[in-house]
Parts: structure tokens; C-alpha cells; sequence
């Protein structure tokens, strides 16, 4: 779940570059403020002719294929930062949707699907800024990435799936490298809720019947095809999951493992069986082919995975967590392993609003807006809760909105829009100006323009998106997904979607 990205910058006419102009404006149709001068434009950071040819690498067309009438850019709200190289009436765009992963990011807005970074299409390719996938020019609703594919829902409920297609996980009928656009999933071209990607290249709908349905890698059982001998190694075409032909709300996915959680409030997983003694117990540490019941679980509502456990959150707002323990989600108890859901008591009964599950440990937000984390490896340190302990992040109070978690750092979005982050610092991922400085308590992010909607955070960076649909990053710059040379930056840097 490297290689290094060159920046495109653009000219205004056949005589004037524009370098790079990070502006904040007012909200409206507002053109960029001022030209740059010739001397600024520049290429892989070295001075040079802006009406040259494009460098070997790029990004998108050189100056050189700009459009001779082409002017200045408009941008639609907040944030204009003239990187990339614009046509004649292009304009910056509001995201609805942020998603990214260690190698890339992407967004949807006005429906198309942007991304930067690593290019699940041109494995040699790096896109900087985010540029349009093709195929998704329009009326996506949903997206789901991992490291080499995505997936996305249109708004008439079809599924389509664009990059690596190793073991089918595009889910066209066919087995290839990979297709030059996204492409329409077999016999789902209406009728999707959602998609899910697992880790090793299983891809799951859940349809608006309720059904179940997965493609792709069948390792350990990861499609729950029911079938007494596992069924085939992968399917390049939608299956099946056994029994669950209706009633499904939602899912979640581990590596070979997935869960659905039922309109019952069940909780009904298959797959695993890779590791001992298993995801779901010593019980069930052998494949499962198809989907059987967590028994002990209150009725629930969301289901995450660690490494070798889950965690459920209940409809009362309880916690429990089955599997094995080696992360320490089931705390200070001294259990190795358990295959019925041990209750965690430390977390008062009905307090939980949202549930996060990280590699090796788990947070969740109260119902009076706080933070509590437990298991190890937590951002703050080392955590294993006893009834007596208090699980609280320091510093944070009450008034937290959401939370996103990685590897070793975790951010909360605050009512008033603000970002703190605690945790790992190496990249500069907590967004506070201070280069490495590790922090067990949360750190504000300095320099976001305007209150942020939501987050999502990688092991290595962070991107936000803002109430007025902008998306703004810091931390490592890995495979150019901010559009922006450097490689690590300790404050937020905004990140374009440029317009067709």
C-alpha cells in the first residue's frame, strides 16, 4: 500500500509565462491577479524558454502546444494557483470528493474524477497538478482507490474501473495489463450503491438491492463465493457473495477479508484464514469461503480492519473487537487472540460517534465531540487501556468533528474547521511549519485559508478538502500528488483541478 515528477508551467499568449501564483480570492469569477514576468517561468525548476518544448517526463503538453489565445485562468472561488498548463477558458474547479493513497490523489468534481501522482493507466506516467482520468469525464458519483486501480459509481449507479488488472479486479470480463481508459464492471452499468478495494486486488459493490458482489484476487476465500473448494484463483467478472443477496448496508475490507454489515444489524465476514490464529479467532483462522456470522455483536454499523483483528461499532455506540491481539485492541486484558468480540469497557457505553481502525491500534470520536485511542503504536505513544485508564488525546477537549488515521498519525477535523495532527513528523505531516518534530499531543496545521469539510490521511502526508470545495496537502510529495517540486512540505500547499 518512486519516481520523481517534473512541473509544467504554462504561458498566458505566445509572449507572456506565467509562473507559479498561489492567491487567495474572494469568492466569485475572479482572474488570476497580475502576470509573472518571462524571467520567472521555468522548467524542472531551471530558468528557460516558455515557449520551448516541452521536457522529456512532462506532466501534460509543453508550453509549446499552449493554445495562442489562451488567457489567463478563472477561478471559481478561493484558491488560484496558476501550475499546469491551461487552455483558453479553463478554470479552476470545486472537489466534492478527496481520496488518496501513498502513491496518488483524487477527487471528484462536478462529477469528472481528477488525479495526480502515480497514473493507474501510464505506470510511467506521474500527473501534476490533478488532471481528468479518462473515461470519468462525467456523472461519477463515488470513487475508491488503492496503490495501482480504482473504482468508481456513476450517478446512475454503474460501475467503472480503470488501471492495473493483474487478476481481473477492473472486473470487464478480461485479464490485461491495463486498459487505456476506466472501463464499464460486467452487468453493473446500474443498480450500485458503493465499491470496496481490498489490499490484494479484490474489488467489492454493494448494490442498491442489498446484494453483495466481488471480483478479482480469491485468495483465501476474499470473493465468498460459498463454493466448497474456494472457487477460482479470481474472477475478471463480478460473483456473487453467498447468501448475501439482500439486506447489506455496508461493507469493510481487510487484505484477503471482508465484511458486510446487514440491515439487521449482523455482521456477516469471510476470506482471511492467512494468518494464525486469524482475523476473525482461532476458530476461523482457516479460509472461509463463505460468509458466516460474528456472533456476540450488538446490532451494528460499521466494521474496520487492523492487521490480524476487527472492531465493530454497535448502533448503541459501543465498541468490541475479535481476532488476534498482537495490536492491543482488546487492551490490557492478556488475551492472545479471541473469536467472540471482547467489549471495550474502558470506552463508557453509548459514548462512540465514529469508529477508525488503523494497522495497530483504533480511535474514535464521543458523542461529546472528543478523541480516545487505544492498542499499540498509537500517534500519542504506546497505549494499552485498562478499565482505569483513561484513553483520552491530550489537548484536544471536546469539539472534534472527525478523524483520519494512518500507520503512526492521526488528524482531527475541528467544528470550527480547523486540522490538528499528532503523531509521526518525519515528512512533515503534521502541517505545524516545524520540520520533524514529532508530537504526542495534537498540533494545529498552519495556513489552511478556510474551514475544512473533511480529511483524508496517508502514512506520509495529508490532504484536506475545504467547506468551499478546494483541496490543500502537506507532508512528502511522493510521486508528485501536490503538483509541486518539493519533496516534503511541513504547511499545506493548494492543489488545483484544472477544468476540461
Amino acid at each position: 500500500m518512486i519516481s520523481s515528477h517534473r512541473r509544467v508551467l504554462f504561458a498566458a499568449s505566445a509572449a507572456i509565462a506565467l509562473a507559479a501564483c498561489d492567491i487567495v480570492l474572494p469568492l466569485g469569477n475572479t482572474p488570476c491577479a497580475g502576470d509573472c514576468v518571462e524571467g520567472d517561468a521555468s522548467i524542472d525548476g531551471h530558468i528557460g524558454d516558455a515557449n520551448g518544448p516541452p521536457s522529456q517526463g512532462d506532466a501534460g503538453p509543453g508550453p509549446g502546444d499552449l493554445d495562442p489565445d489562451a488567457g489567463p485562468p478563472v477561478c471559481d472561488g478561493g484558491v488560484c494557483q496558476c501550475v499546469g498548463t491551461f487552455k483558453k477558458g479553463q478554470s479552476c474547479v470545486r472537489a466534492s470528493t478527496l481520496v488518496t493513497t501513498y502513491y496518488s490523489l483524487c477527487a471528484i468534481a462536478d462529477g469528472t474524477v481528477y488525479c495526480s501522482g502515480q497514473d493507474f493507466i501510464d505506470v510511467g506516467r506521474h500527473r501534476a497538478p490533478p488532471t481528468i482520468v479518462p473515461g470519468l469525464e462525467r456523472d461519477v458519483a463515488r470513487i475508491a482507490i488503492d496503490s495501482e486501480y480504482g473504482c468508481a459509481v456513476t450517478t446512475a449507479g454503474g460501475a467503472k474501473c480503470w488501471g492495473y488488472n493483474s487478476l481481473g479486479q477492473l472486473g470487464y470480463g478480461r485479464q490485461d495489463e491495463r486498459p487505456p481508459k476506466a472501463v464499464d464492471v460486467v452487468d453493473l452499468a446500474t443498480g450500485v450503491r458503493d465499491v470496496h478495494i481490498a489490499h490484494d486486488k479484490t474489488t467489492c459493490a454493494v448494490t442498491t438491492g442489498g446484494a453483495a458482489k466481488c471480483w478479482g484476487y480469491n485468495g483465501n476465500g476474499a470473493l465468498g463465493v460459498g463454493q466448497s473448494d474456494g472457487g477460482p484463483s479470481y474472477s475478471s467478472r463480478p460473483l456473487d457473495v453467498a447468501g448475501l443477496s439482500a439486506h447489506v448496508l455496508d461493507m469493510g475490507t481487510g487484505r484477503t477479508a471482508a465484511c458486510a454489515v446487514l440491515d439487521d444489524g449482523r455482521v456477516m465476514c469471510w476470506g482471511d484464514g492467512d494468518s494464525s490464529p486469524g482475523t476473525y479467532g482461532p476458530d476461523r483462522s482457516g479460509p472461509n469461503w463463505a460468509p458466516f456470522a460474528i456472533d456476540g455483536l450488538a446490532p451494528s454499523t460499521y466494521v474496520g480492519f487492523s492487521n490480524s483483528s476487527i472492531c465493530v461499532l454497535s448502533r448503541a455506540g459501543n465498541v468490541s473487537c475479535l481476532g488476534h491481539n498482537g495490536s492491543g485492541l482488546f487492551g490490557g486484558a492478556g488475551q492472545p487472540h479471541t473469536s467472540r468480540p471482547v467489549e471495550m469497557s474502558v470506552l463508557p457505553r453509548g459514548s462512540v460517534a465514529q469508529l477508525r481502525v488503523a494497522s495497530q491500534y483504533a480511535c474514535v470520536v464521543t458523542t461529546s465531540g472528543g478523541v480516545k485511542c487505544w492498542g499499540e503504536r498509537t500517534p500519542g505513544g504506546k497505549i494499552e487501556p485498562t478499565p482505569q485508564s483513561s484513553l483520552d488525546v491530550p489537548t484536544l477537549g471536546s469539539g472534534v468533528v472527525k478523524i483520519g488515521v494512518a500507520s503512526d498519525l492521526a488528524c482531527a477535523v475541528m467544528a470550527d474547521g480547523g486540522v490538528r495532527c499528532w503523531g509521526d513528523d518525519t515528512y512533515g505531516q503534521l502541517g505545524n511549519g516545524a520540520p520533524n518534530t514529532r508530537s504526542n499531543d495534537p498540533v494545529a496545521v498552519v495556513g489552511l485559508p478556510e474551514p475544512v469539510f473533511d480529511i483524508d490521511v496517508g502514512s506520509e502526508h495529508v490532504c484536506a478538502l475545504t467547506r468551499s470545495g478546494h483541496v490543500w496537502c502537506w507532508g512528502s510529495n511522493t510521486n508528485g500528488i501536490f503538483a509541486d517540486s518539493d519533496a516534503i512540505r511541513i504547511t499545506p500547499v493548494p492543489v488545483p483541478l484544472l477544468s476540461r
